[in-house]
């Protein structure tokens, strides 16, 4: 029954798993968010790279 995913006869089971997938969808949308902030550190950062290429150029 639990190798089938059929939690229905177990409802602490049915809880529990529900938690588990309340978790994963948290973590799932933490992951996204981190990788906007990273990208948007990595534009940031290629700008001011570019900026100081061309102070550097003066």
């Amino acid at each position: 029954m639990i190798e089938q995913r059929n939690l229905d006869w177990f409802p602490r089971m049915r809880t529990s798993s529900l938690d588990i997938q309340e978790d994963k969808n948290k973590e799932d949308l933490d992951n996204r968010i981190l990788k906007y902030q990273m990208e948007d550190a990595n534009k940031a950062i290629k700008s001011l790279t570019m900026e100081l290429s061309e102070l550097q150029k003066m």
